[in-house]
């Protein structure tokens, strides 16, 4: 009965989503159509125009077309999914009041049942990332993150790129400034096996 009740409201939640999206689309091409209207009302003027404002740029993206979703399964990757929304928030120059109500059509399944819940607290772009990072990000103090480094160990048939890479996202998980770039190195190549191939 409660698989079933959570089942239930993860779909709600998911169809919640679709609708909110769709409006939020058809809220869009209603305010550009309205400006290209207006742009296309407004009439020339002879008076020269006035050199560009020192006044920031108004953030005019969103998130309609960004592919990135969480869940908040354990497969999936609060890094990455932070990581992706980030960059397509930037290239796309999304401002943080637009992105905090976009959020909820990037988030699916838990992470969005979750949301509906604290949503009302939240007030600040950073505020959320913080809230998502508690609630679904990887908790374990320094000495777990340790513990897990130091039992990796190189394949012999994985790359060595890969291997660095597996190991430097378990040390992005320490405090910043806990161990300098020289011992993560040393760390690193401590870890690293060396595999020479004969003739």
């Amino acid at each position: 009965v409660v698989s079933h009740g959570v089942s239930h409201a993860a779909n709600n939640m998911a169809s919640l989503q679709e609708s909110q999206m769709a409006a939020f689309e058809r809220l869009l091409d209603r305010v550009f159509e309205h400006k290209t209207q207006l742009e296309s009302s407004a009439t020339p003027t002879s008076e020269p125009t006035s050199p560009p404002s020192s006044t920031p740029a108004h953030h005019a993206g969103n998130f309609a077309s960004c592919t990135a979703r969480f869940s908040g399964a354990p497969g999936d990757s609060l890094d990455g999914f932070l990581d992706a929304v980030e960059s397509y928030k930037d290239c796309a120059d999304v401002g943080h009041a637009i992105a905090l109500r976009g959020l909820s059509m990037l988030l699916t399944g838990n992470a969005a049942v979750w949301w509906q819940g604290v949503k009302a607290s939240i007030t600040s772009w950073d505020d959320a990332l913080s809230s998502l990072r508690s609630a679904f990000g990887d908790c374990r103090p320094p000495h777990r993150v340790y513990l897990e480094l130091f039992k990796m160990s190189q394949g012999q048939r994985e790359k060595t790129e890969i291997f660095v890479a597996r190991a430097r996202a378990l040390l992005a998980r320490l405090p910043p400034g806990d161990l300098s770039e020289k011992v993560q190195i040393d760390m690193l190549y401590g870890l690293y096996t060396v595999v020479f191939v004969k003739d």
